[in-house]
């Protein structure tokens, strides 16, 4: 509600935890928060429960940027420069875009809960989907420009 926010900090076990990037609500308001402790983790935190559910992704920690989404029955998938990372039934399954880290890109879902990706390889931009067998197709945009300014 209005003026309702207030700090609650995540102690973290590790000096070297620190957050990267998105944040995801669900539809009851509980936040799944991507972090780097190594591994790439996420912890969450609802209203009534506080901060629960630190969980390990079981991938290395690649870029300081993760896009956070949730599917359609709610569980989060989560893009970083080596691959895409979907919670399914408690376990997280990796999935390679690339054979080699990118940077920049990002992640979005749509309302039947599969995910886009923006990426650039090399110096183009890339749009990529599943296809109805699960497999990614790229479809290339442009070319990136790089413009200076004086």
């Amino acid at each position: 509600g209005v003026d309702s926010w207030s700090e609650e900090i995540y102690s973290a076990a590790y000096d070297e935890d620190y957050a990267v990037g998105g944040i995801a609500f669900d539809a009851a308001g509980e936040a799944w928060i991507p972090y780097n402790r190594s591994y790439l983790s996420v912890a969450r935190w609802s209203a009534s429960s506080g901060w629960y559910g630190d969980e390990s992704v079981g991938t290395w920690g690649s870029s300081n940027y993760h896009p956070i989404e949730l599917d359609t029955l709610g569980e989060p998938i989560m893009m970083h420069s080596y691959g895409l990372e979907h919670r399914v039934n408690s376990a997280w399954i990796h999935s390679d875009v690339e054979s080699f880290s990118v940077d920049p890109y990002d992640l979005a879902v749509t309302s039947s809960g599969d995910p886009r990706l923006g990426l650039r390889h090399g110096s183009h931009l890339e749009f990529i989907e599943p296809n109805a067998e699960g497999y990614w197709i790229y479809t290339e945009i442009d070319e990136m420009k790089t413009y200076c300014s004086r």
